[in-house]
């Protein structure tokens, strides 16, 4: 799985941001204090694998709660042979949200079978500070559980190293040792 798109709106330092992502590799480069660690702690938030996601007045631009936060993460690249991959793009879970990125990365919500087919999770925080996390198509969308998104398998490695190399129930050595 690849991140081909992000839209952060309304989050931290950013008001607005709308970034096509079409390589392999993301490497993010900038001055201190230029929402670098905001854009990954963004994805991260996005595919969370749980409920419990603490967010306050501060994680809005401008710490203005009258203006939800949105945050979208569009993927490709999946294994479609992997059979947790299956379950998620089965018609009774995701499959109906499956859209598609043409060699422009413009996003059409059909999916056309020479294109990349790809599928949005939208994070959603409003003044009631209690996250939503849905798939999305157009105007269509759906709820996505925390064990759905933990199949994604979002892994952060940063300077917290002991929180992602343990053994915890959404570490990153636990999920590769389960496949």
């Amino acid at each position: 799985m690849k991140i081909r798109k992000l839209d952060i709106k309304n989050f931290r330092g950013i008001k607005s941001l709308s970034a096509p992502l079409t390589g392999d590799y993301i490497c993010i480069i900038g001055p201190g204090d230029s929402c670098k660690s905001t854009i990954i702690t963004a994805i991260e938030y996005a595919l969370y694998p749980a409920w419990n996601l603490n967010t306050d007045d501060s994680d809005f631009y401008n710490q203005d709660i009258d203006n939800p936060i949105s945050i979208s993460v569009t993927l490709g690249g999946w294994d479609r042979s992997d059979s947790e991959i299956k379950k998620f793009f089965s018609e009774d879970k995701f499959g109906q949200f499956i859209g598609c990125l043409d060699k422009d990365n413009i996003l059409h919500e059909e999916p056309i079978e020479e294109m990349e087919q790809v599928i949005t999770i939208n994070l959603a925080i409003d003044e009631s500070m209690e996250p939503k996390w849905r798939v999305i198509k157009g105007e269509e969308s759906k709820d996505i559980s925390p064990s759905d998104r933990s199949r994604i398998g979002i892994g952060r490695i940063d300077t917290y190293l002991d929180n992602h190399f343990g053994w915890g129930k959404n570490a990153i050595l636990t999920r590769l040792s389960s496949k």
